[in-house]
């Protein structure tokens, strides 16, 4: 069985791709969202938030690239102005298939793992985990899988 990490273990993991996951169940994600955030990682739930963006927009010409740039810039990108420079937060993301829409047109494994190089992310998964590193959404879906399999996606620690 693979290692799992501790929080603790997250934050000050020196790997090129700082990528982890959390699998939990379904009716789990709120708890478990309340309780990374009473330890001070911010969560944040991808699908509402790119949702609301993109209903806001006059244009979609340039769809793609506006979702990818609100979404590394105003979203991921903390803004919190009490962060010293150099310092790592802590990001965890969920209810992200929004990114895996067709129209969006971005290559979410890239973007994930681009991120993760320097800061320290947590996927959310609710879904079907494969041990080396394929999430699915379900059994008889497996083309809209994601693949972090080509760096060893790390599994976080259920007991937070």
């Amino acid at each position: 069985m693979a290692k799992q990490y501790s929080l603790g273990e997250i934050q000050s993991n020196t790997d090129r791709f700082k990528l982890f996951y959390l699998h939990c169940e379904h009716d789990l994600v709120i708890p478990t969202v309340d309780k990374l955030n009473s330890n001070g990682v911010r969560v944040i739930d991808i699908g509402k938030l790119l949702s609301l963006f993109i209903s806001s927009l006059n244009d979609f010409e340039y769809l793609d690239s506006d979702v990818q740039d609100y979404l590394v810039k105003k979203i991921l990108i903390p803004n919190d102005p009490t962060l010293v420079d150099g310092s790592s937060d802590l990001v965890a993301v969920y209810n992200i298939g929004i990114l895996m829409e067709p129209t969006l047109n971005l290559n979410v494994e890239h973007m994930l793992k681009e991120f993760s190089k320097s800061i320290p992310l947590i996927i959310i998964w609710e879904y079907i985990v494969i041990e080396d590193g394929l999430f699915y959404w379900s059994h008889d879906d497996k083309k809209s899988a994601l693949d972090f399999s080509d760096i060893q996606i790390k599994k976080l620690n259920y007991a937070l």
